[in-house]
Formats: structure tokens, sequence, C-alpha cells
């Protein structure tokens, strides 16, 4: 398995990933058992490899808005310049604490 397929997914990669079975569904790929049945995978899925399982069988796959991890970068602290911040990247699930 690779980073990308192990990555942990949150609540809206699974809300993205149930949107995309919902228009397979309205485009005929899928019937509502099926719908009803990945829906409820993708709701409780963990991973991203877990959903690209949903997807396996439909074209275009996993949706590239889920598949790609996010990466956000943050301010943080003063560089050796005065007047200068650090840029730092940020995973999906890392949080800003402590400071206002």
């Amino acid at each position: 398995m690779d980073d990308a397929a192990g990555m942990r997914i949150g609540t809206t990669d699974r809300d993205r990933a149930v949107s995309a079975l919902g228009r397979h569904f309205s485009e005929g790929r899928l019937d509502l058992t099926e719908l009803e049945e990945r829906s409820g995978r993708a709701a409780t899925a963990r991973t991203t490899a877990e959903l690209a399982r949903l997807f396996s069988d439909l074209p275009g796959g996993l949706p590239a808005a889920v598949a790609a991890p996010q990466v956000h970068t943050a301010l943080v602290g003063r560089s050796h310049r005065p007047g200068r911040f650090s840029n730092i990247s940020l995973g999906p699930r890392s949080r800003r604490r402590g400071g206002p």
C-alpha cells in the first residue's frame, strides 16, 4: 500500500465520496441497493484505500478531490530575520495549538 492509499480521511472526504456515489446512481451506474451499501461503507471508511475500493468498477475511479491529500501552510514563529515568518506544511489533520 502506498502512502496516499493509507492516508486517513476525514468527514469532508467521506461526504465527497457519498456525493460522487449519488452522481453515479443518478447516471444509472448503481442501483439503489448498491448506492445504499457503498454509501454506508463510505460513511465508515477510515482510509483513502477503503474509499478507492468503492469506486474501483466506476468510470473515473476515486474522485480527485478525495484521492489527493490536502496540505496546508501556516505561519509559525519568526525566522532569523526580523519581520519574517517561517512557513511549514501541515497535513490534513494538523491543528494550530496555543496562542491567539
